[in-house]
């Protein structure tokens, strides 16, 4: 579903903790950059957030910047957006719904998690289950990650919510032969012959976008929609197949794709 394609694109966060903080977006630029997610989000997931969102309203972001990575918290309308760093350069980023009750409570939780490796943290006194199985332990305190960690709280206007500039001036993106190529490849993985005629969509898109939706539709063996993010060396990762059935809710999702298709790739069925 929606919600572990948005989990599987935060693992490729990694958190960084070699040297001091800096400024590293300023704000004037993270109010246009979370302008962006938000109808991103909208236009595509059929949602700009969880909660209600009122345009026009002022909220108050945290925004919490590490060595590599800017994280920025808008816990009124139940969203966390993260933006990956190199050489001061946005390389990827992120939006994703947050149950915090408070742009504190989000912080905590963030700072709390800071510097801890993915799927290699285990708590004090547990152990793997299997022997052998590598552990990484989280050797910063509290002081140490906030001392590593830039806080600080501005407000953000909530924007006008609509369709994204490369949507309405049907812009062909430049990177559309590269993500054809990597789509075909994927697609291929899920999809057999047997399954009878099929086709798989990639609609207009930005190289910015945090994911590009892409509609497969694999004949008789199911419809549903693949991610795909572009990397901060310029290739194309994807996630798994995540069919268009509950509990996932991809429908407005594919009726973008499908009204704003750019390419097609058609998937031949088995000679009889």
């Amino acid at each position: 579903m929606r919600q572990h394609l948005i989990a599987w694109l935060g693992c490729w966060f990694l958190f960084g903790c070699s040297s001091p903080a800096q400024e590293k977006l300023p704000t004037a630029r993270l109010v246009q950059e979370i302008s962006r997610l938000l109808s991103w989000r909208w236009f595509w997931d059929g949602e700009a957030s969880p909660k209600p969102y009122t345009p026009g309203k002022d909220v108050q972001m945290a925004i919490v910047e590490s060595p590599n990575e800017v994280a920025v918290f808008i816990a009124e309308i139940g969203v966390a957006a993260y933006f990956q760093l190199s050489d001061d350069k946005i390389i990827m980023e992120s939006i994703q719904s947050i149950p915090d009750v408070s742009n504190a409570a989000a912080v905590n939780r963030y700072i709390s998690r800071y510097g801890v490796s993915p799927g290699l943290a285990f708590k004090e006194g547990q152990t793997p289950s299997k022997p052998g199985v590598p552990v990484r332990r989280d050797n910063l305190t509290d002081e140490q990650r906030r001392k590593i960690l830039k806080q600080r709280s501005v407000s953000l206007t909530l924007p006008t919510l609509g369709s994204p500039k490369y949507i309405t001036s049907r812009q062909v993106p430049p990177d559309l032969a590269t993500l054809e190529r990597a789509a075909r490849t994927r697609v291929n993985d899920f999809y057999s012959p047997s399954c009878g005629p099929g086709e798989a969509l990639i609609p207009y898109f930005s190289p910015t976008d945090p994911v590009v939706y892409v509609y497969a539709d694999l004949g008789a063996c199911g419809q549903g929609i693949i991610g795909f993010v572009k990397q901060g060396n310029g290739r194309w990762a994807s996630g798994q197949f995540s069919p268009a059935k509950p509990p996932n809710q991809w429908s407005t999702t594919i009726r973008r794709v499908r009204e704003n298709t750019a390419a097609a790739i058609r998937l031949p069925a088995r000679a009889q």
